[in-house]
């Protein structure tokens, strides 16, 4: 029932677009990948192992998150003023919240030379924060995360794997204990 209310869903916003292609949902782009684990069991057995093994890196989320406030607590202390003064449009490091967001920019590095050039361009010595950071955050805070998510998803997914076995086992048993007539410990091919 889960696959088809998404498709109901996915559709319904196809047709709002449809009917007026300047408005798009937003909802829509978050239900494909959904539909997807939904249609597919082996891919909701894997999405399952991995949201089990969330909460036993939550310590490392944690450090990942104390170095983005860290970081933004300095980068609005240090750059509030060259942004106001390099490029008005630009507030990377005007507010806390705003410096986070700038900060979790640079730790995905998808756009962080927005970040990193208004204060840049005020001062070449401000490469020193940003190559620190980029060091720290990404080269081994990020292979921190990713190495304790990949080993409570082996654990988790070696543990439903011996549990399949288990599971198997026992119904092999059960269907030759029904097959076992005779009760003698092999099954009879009689012709």
């Amino acid at each position: 029932i889960v696959p088809v209310l998404l498709l109901v869903l996915d559709a319904s916003g196809i047709a709002i677009s449809g009917a007026d292609p300047a408005t798009l949902p937003f909802f829509n782009p978050l239900l494909r990948p959904l539909l997807f684990i939904a249609m597919s069991a082996r891919t909701r057995r894997a999405f399952g192992c991995f949201l089990r093994a969330i909460p036993a890196v939550a310590e490392v989320f944690g450090l990942l998150l104390l170095l983005l406030l860290i970081f933004a607590i300095l980068g609005v202390a240090l750059f509030a003023d060259a942004d106001a003064l390099v490029a008005p449009d630009s507030d990377n490091f005007a507010s806390i919240p705003r410096a986070l967001l700038s900060m979790l920019v640079t730790l995905t590095t998808a756009n962080f030379p927005d970040v990193m050039l208004p204060a840049y361009s005020k001062a070449r010595s401000t490469a020193i924060f940003f190559v620190a950071f980029i060091f720290v955050g990404v080269y081994l805070l990020m292979n921190l995360v990713l190495a304790a998510v990949y080993r409570n998803y082996k654990q988790q997914a070696d543990s439903d794997a011996a549990h399949a076995r288990l599971m198997r086992d026992a119904a092999l048993q059960a269907a030759f204990e029904l097959l076992d007539f005779n009760c003698n410990g092999f099954v009879e091919i009689t012709d």
